[in-house]
């Protein structure tokens, strides 16, 4: 069974359960779930930036055994310009992922709630799935009008669902986590369906046109980094010796900036200046990001969004892991080895899921300059 929550949030949930289960029974369904007999379905999964590339695989598998099914995601409003245009979802439904943290805060904001809830509400859906076996969300899937209820038991929930699905022992990537679910829920899919894959429409291919000619990319190299992470402790502080190692007339470097990057950002920028690199600093809404990366030969990034969003769109990509296992949570992509270089570093403490760090953060700034532009170099030939 794959360890995706940290221990200590594990303990808060597991006596959460506990407590609920006082108070909750769903009664369990006799017979089972077949989703392709369903034609309304919603999916709960307000999660990260990556956590939403990882689900494509599952949304698409979805869709196709449910072709004329209507399905809504109950996501952060971030989803929906990552998911634009790809034909996977029919109606978004947004909430702020922060308010169901804790049940402290899921009280706060009862009357911010009650009007998701309206909106959800409004139809009743044949099933309902939370695919990530988070207890937080099942209990906010638990007032959503749905016949049958399905997630995993990862942090207990059972009292609430009317479908529990048992974890493989065999599954170690968040990826495969969704795809053994897809199966135990009715659906079939092929090898191809398994990969993240994101799209741009024609207009967005003719703007990313516009903008190589506006900033005289064609024919450059165009290598994007993004030095920023959700963690402090993600973040690997050394890519502006990596673009002094990595700059030369033919090179252009986007430098991407995320909300509160600005301090990572200036480092880079500020030694693309000295060492008087090709650079455009780009700071824009998710979807323009999305299109940016697209136009990128190659994408250097922290374990974060940006890898999975750049391998979704077949760019080749350099992940720098610092305290998570990349087995679980790395870009999932078809032929990694022409597309995909992972740094991380194998120590004793690792994996560990906590946001602080008891050994001087090791294994992410142990990480040398020379190991990550040795991988690059090796995507760049």
């Amino acid at each position: 069974m794959i360890k995706k929550f940290n221990p200590q949030k594990t303990k808060i949930l597991k006596f959460l359960n506990f407590v609920l289960s006082i108070f909750f029974h769903k009664k369990k369904s006799d017979s089972i779930i077949d989703i392709k007999k369903c034609k309304k379905i919603l999916i709960i999964d307000p999660t990260l930036i990556g956590d939403i590339v990882m689900l494509i695989p599952f949304l698409r598998i979805i869709r196709k055994n449910t072709k004329d099914a209507k399905i809504t995601l109950v996501c952060n409003k971030w989803a929906k310009d990552i998911l634009h245009n790809q034909g996977l979802i029919d109606g978004f439904i947004f909430v702020d992922s922060k308010i169901l943290n804790s049940p402290w805060a899921f009280i706060r904001n009862i009357r911010y709630l009650k009007t998701v809830y309206r909106e959800i509400n409004r139809e009743e859906y044949d099933v309902s799935i939370e695919p990530r076996g988070d207890l937080r969300y099942i209990l906010f899937m638990h007032y959503c009008r749905a016949k049958r209820k399905v997630s995993y038991n990862y942090t207990g929930g059972e009292r609430l669902l009317t479908d529990i699905i048992i974890p493989s022992n065999t599954v170690k990537h968040l990826v495969e986590d969704k795809l053994f679910f897809a199966q135990k829920i009715g659906c079939d899919y092929e090898e191809s369906d398994k990969y993240p894959k994101l799209y741009l429409d024609d207009d967005e291919i003719e703007e990313n046109d516009r903008y190589k000619l506006e900033h005289q990319l064609i024919g450059k190299t165009i290598i994007g980094i993004h030095p920023g992470a959700s963690l402090e402790i993600k973040q690997w502080k050394h890519f502006d010796r990596l673009l002094e190692r990595l700059n030369n007339e033919n090179t252009v470097f986007i430098i991407f900036e995320g909300p509160k990057e600005e301090e990572a950002v200036a480092r880079v920028r500020n030694s693309a200046i000295s060492v008087k690199a090709q650079f455009i600093t780009s700071k824009t809404d998710i979807r323009t990001y999305v299109r940016r990366l697209a136009i990128c030969n190659l994408l250097i990034c922290n374990d974060s969004g940006a890898g999975h969003i750049a391998t979704a769109l077949g760019v080749p990509t350099c992940v720098i892991f610092g305290p998570i296992d990349p087995e679980l949570a790395k870009p999932y992509v078809e032929n990694e080895f022409e597309k995909l270089r992972i740094i991380s570093k194998e120590l004793e403490c690792k994996p560990c899921l906590s946001t602080s760090c008891k050994h001087n953060k090791e294994c992410i700034d142990g990480v040398t300059t020379e190991e990550v532009f040795t991988k690059v170099m090796s995507l760049l030939d």
